[in-house]
Formats: C-alpha cells, structure tokens, sequence
C-alpha cells in the first residue's frame, strides 16, 4: 500500500456503518476479547465519516514498515501486517451486522473506548478506527451541560450528544494495518501489552541475563514506561547481546562513544538508574560517530547505509 493508493480510496462511495468497543476484557489466551456493537447512523453522519477518512489519508505522504522505534509524525503513517497484531479480532467483530448487537440504548455508547467505520464497496471492506477520550465517559456526560450556539444564541443541546473526531488512527484494510498515531494503534490494539510479555521474555533469556551483574536495575529502569517498553523490544528485536564480537567492542569502545556504562571484572555490565539509559542506547546500536567531523551523535532509529 502507498500513499497514493490511499488517498485515491473512495470512502465517499462506500456503504458505512459505525461500531462502537468499549474496554476488552482479556481472554484466556491473553489476547483481548473485544465486543463490538453497531448503530445506525444518518447521511450526513456518514458523510462526515467519510470526510474524516479522506481527511486522514490525504495528508499521509509517506509509508514506512513498522518498526518499535518508528515515528507517525509530518505525514509519516507506518504498515504493519494485519496477523502481526490484534486487527483479526477486530475484522471478526465487525463482520456483520446482526440484531443482537446493535445499539438501541445510549448506556451502550456511554464509556467507548473506541469506534470503528466500516467502510465497504464492492468486495472491499476498509475498518477506519478511532481511539476516544474521556468526553465519551459517563462521569463526563453528567458533568456538563449541553449546549449548542445557534443563530447567535446559546440554547441548550439534546443530552445524549456525542462529538465525533475529524480524523481517524488507524486503517485495516488488504491484510495490512495503516498507521497514522502509532500511541492510538498500541493503546486500542493492546500492543503495549505484547511489548510488556516480550520485555518478560527478554528478561528470561540466558544470553541478555548473562551480559549483566545485575537484571534487577534494567527492570526497575523499564517498569511500564511505554517508550522504554518499546526500546527494550527493539533491544530483543536486534539481539546485539548475543553477538559476542559486537559485545567486545561495547567493552573496548564504549568510553571513546561517550557512553556512561560501568564493567565488572568478568566483563559484565554493571547497570544502575544513571547508566540504564546509556546501556540501551548502545544495545540499540544507536552510538554514531561522524567520520568527517569525529563528532558523537546520540540518534533516536538507524538504518545502516
């Protein structure tokens, strides 16, 4: 998929419906278990719905592989296959829309976490998906009162009133996810949640647990921070620590790359809440030195040239 496939899609054209998902419970094979219920929905609802999608895809210049460090910003969105996440159980939700789970009481759309448009032409089916805030809460809804300015006038508004973002973050289409708020896509897809059982499984392989005195330190330093959650994946991802050639050089070299990192007698690292950072930094492969200025740059992603 590129950028100009996507903007070429006709949502306008499509035949749409709304599904509404609230917090999914885990399931018994630690995956989320995810209830959809759809409503309907008027023209010009659908209208604006599909404005929103080709709002989204118009201002994606550029798509790159999914990476745990990648970025979505300056129309940057990022793909990633559908089977590589929790899009399937989605797609399954969303499948059909039968009686039993259609919306017909407000306490229904009250505390959505997030809505997917359905988007289908032909034997095309596109799910636009959208991660809400906390004005879609009960607790929300009973603290305001509803008003809407009209015809100069402050009048109030009909109480079940719902705001619809004008964009949307994330794409499910032909096998593939597409990315324009990667926060929203782990949060709604619960990727966070893999990158926590992936640090987990990092922490228990011999090869990483070998390189250091100490683990305890570089699991205190991660905890749940989402960032460092995905910097420790991309550490796993990369295997560095396993390469025994490259783990010499972190030794020999790691003071001329200015990096704050501690070695015991044995050669293991020695990590603690000062030198974590430095740590992963050079596990990431993320020390460059310039060979025409003999500059350090500290750098956020790499690709070798």
């Amino acid at each position: 998929m590129n950028p100009e496939n996507l903007k070429a899609i006709d949502f306008k054209g499509a035949v749409k419906t709304l599904w509404l998902f609230k917090q999914p419970q885990k399931a018994e094979d630690g995956r989320p278990k995810y209830k959809g219920r759809w409503l309907d929905i008027d023209q010009s609802v659908g209208e604006k719905l599909s404005e929103a999608a080709s709002i989204t895809c118009s201002k994606i210049d550029e798509i790159k592989n999914f990476s745990l460090l990648g970025s979505t910003n300056d129309g940057m969105a990022l793909s990633i296959p559908a089977d590589e996440t929790n899009a399937d159980l989605v797609q399954a939700q969303t499948s059909e829309e039968l009686p039993d789970n259609k919306i017909s009481k407000v306490k229904e759309i009250l505390n959505s976490k997030f809505y997917v448009a359905k988007f289908v032409k032909d034997e095309s089916v596109i799910l636009a998906c959208k991660k809400l805030d906390s004005s879609w809460s009960t607790k929300k809804s009973n603290s305001f009162i509803p008003a809407a300015f009209t015809e100069a006038t402050l009048t109030l508004a009909p109480q079940d009133t719902f705001q619809l973002p004008r964009d949307f973050d994330f794409f499910i289409l032909d096998g593939v996810v597409i990315i324009s708020k990667k926060d929203s896509f782990e949060s709604v897809l619960s990727y966070k949640q893999a990158h926590l059982q992936d640090f987990e499984d990092l922490l228990k392989e011999d090869e990483f647990n070998s390189c250091f005195s100490d683990i305890n330190p570089i699991k205190s330093f991660v905890g749940s921070n989402k960032l460092l959650l995905r910097r420790a994946c991309a550490v796993r991802e990369k295997r560095h620590y396993a390469n025994a050639s490259f783990m010499q050089n972190f030794r020999a070299r790691h003071k001329v790359y200015k990096l704050n990192v501690n070695f015991d007698a044995n050669g293991k690292i020695v990590p603690c809440d000062v030198t974590c950072r430095d740590i992963f930094n050079a596990l990431l492969d993320h020390r460059l030195k310039s060979g025409f200025s003999e500059n350090v740059y500290e750098v956020t992603d790499a690709t070798p040239a």
